[in-house]
């Protein structure tokens, strides 16, 4: 008898109390491995001062009830992973244009009025993925019984600078990245072999897959920050900061 699967969304937004290392170590399969990068520092200095914050990730996982209940803890874990490496290498690369960096914060609510004050402006990276899995057929057969289905993936990417004071976007660039299929084949009951440290086996080629779209995340946004910000415009763009404060009184 075929069996009714159940959607379930779950959308998290991931805001990240420092960075120490995760607290899942999974017994059968490697935490997610994100590159770090050397970059080489620019001559020109900037009298822009950055402070950042770490990126805001949400991510949206649709599927279904059983391989929700293997697969979420691994996905929420992926984003922490993302967050942590991507502000790390945000600084980097700044400090490497010749960007003084101040501090890093959580977000913008972590920031005292004095740090708002004394700081130009605040860089980040807004992140959104949609991942959702559609079961396309279930092989009665076989024991376990085995699904088929597709990983769909969907993200919004957007890198930004704030002022701290007034909260204003002053600066946004979208990031171009492209949506991704991927086929799976799992056992319909993989969540009875899942737990906090362990995924099913049959399902460590999807989570390898899973762990590429946020391996892509992270790539489309260091080269965006690599290639879209630059001391000059942001010399421009210190001038407009200056009036928005004189503007609003700060």
């Amino acid at each position: 008898m075929k069996k009714i699967l159940i959607l379930i969304t779950i959308v998290s937004a991931i805001f990240i109390a420092g960075c120490a290392p995760s607290a899942v170590n999974y017994t059968n399969i490697s935490s997610m491995d994100l590159p770090v990068k050397k970059y080489p520092s620019r001559e020109n200095l900037s009298d822009l001062s950055l402070a950042i914050a770490k990126p805001e990730v949400t991510i949206s996982f649709k599927a279904s009830n059983s391989l929700k209940l293997a697969l979420r803890k691994r996905i929420a874990q992926d984003a922490y992973i993302l967050a942590c490496h991507l502000t790390q290498e945000m600084r980097k690369i700044l400090v490497a244009k010749g960007f003084t960096i101040t501090d890093t914060f959580d977000n913008l609510n972590a920031m005292t009025f004095t740090q708002k004050r004394n700081t130009s402006a605040l860089f980040t990276a807004f992140i959104s993925i949609e991942i959702n899995e559609e079961t396309l057929s279930d092989l009665v057969d076989y024991v376990p019984q085995l699904a088929h289905g597709v990983i769909s993936s969907k993200a919004k990417l957007q890198i930004a600078t704030i002022e701290p004071l007034s909260g204003e976007i002053v600066w946004l660039k979208n990031v171009p990245v492209q949506d991704s299929d991927i086929q799976l084949q799992y056992p319909y009951w993989a969540s009875m072999n899942a737990s906090e440290t362990q995924i099913p086996v049959e399902l460590s080629g999807t989570v390898n897959s899973i762990d590429d779209i946020f391996k892509q995340t992270n790539e489309k946004i260091t080269q965006a920050v690599d290639s879209f910000v630059s001391v000059d415009e942001f010399m421009f763009l210190n001038t407009d900061i200056k009036k928005l404060k004189k503007i609003k009184r700060y």
